[in-house]
């Protein structure tokens, strides 16, 4: 399968590819306020002593405006991972890189790397990008709707996880000298309805 490139040599998504990705990652509140005390909110600045728009609503789960820090989002697509044959199994601890997100599975099953094959025209092509690093330039993040967290059904489950599943996708591949330039798209869905969506150029 060839790829279509367009004038300013940019290698767009071929009809047919498999590069779409439907992945599901789940999470709790624990898990939101770790992460907003890791990228350093609640520092006892100035900026943070307004009780109802400070960073206290990141990291504390009975504030009244309780909300994950929105670069969250984009942190999942390290631990978002295909539904199994059985049902979402989800894993636990450290995962291996690059997560599911970040591989693409040919039609024979085999991981294929990062950069979808059906992205190249010949072999020559995908050996020399290969070689190339890929340079992270810039993302972005758009919400279109708020998280909505699990509600508390079980007396024995004290922070029920909520799940978000992930629609990912490969938009662009450019290579250059200095090395390869991929634009990706991933929308966040809940409940059916789209609530986010991220593009990354890199």
């Amino acid at each position: 399968m060839a790829a279509v490139s367009n004038k300013n040599g940019v290698n767009n998504l071929p009809s047919g590819a498999p590069a779409m990705k439907f992945l599901s990652a789940q999470f709790t509140k624990r898990d939101l306020m770790l992460y907003a005390l890791g990228i350093g909110c609640c520092d006892d600045s100035n900026d943070n002593q307004d009780e109802k728009n400070g960073e206290l609503r990141f990291v504390y789960e009975h504030h009244p405006k309780f909300e994950a820090f929105p670069t969250f989002l984009l942190a999942l697509s390290f631990i978002a991972e295909r539904p199994s044959d059985d049902g979402l199994q989800f894993s636990f601890g450290i995962r291996s890189f690059p997560p599911e997100s970040m591989t693409n599975i040919g039609h024979d099953g085999s991981n294929i790397g990062v950069l979808p094959k059906e992205f190249f025209k010949n072999q020559e092509d995908i050996e020399q990008v290969q070689n190339l690093p890929l340079l992270h330039m810039s993302q972005s993040l758009i919400f279109h709707d708020r998280i909505k967290f699990q509600k508390q059904t079980d007396q024995n489950t004290i922070d029920p996880p909520t799940q978000l599943h992930l629609q990912t996708r490969i938009l662009s591949i450019k290579p250059r000298s200095i090395g390869t330039f991929m634009t990706s798209e991933t929308k966040y869905y809940q409940d059916g309805s789209c609530i986010a969506t991220a593009h990354r150029a890199l």
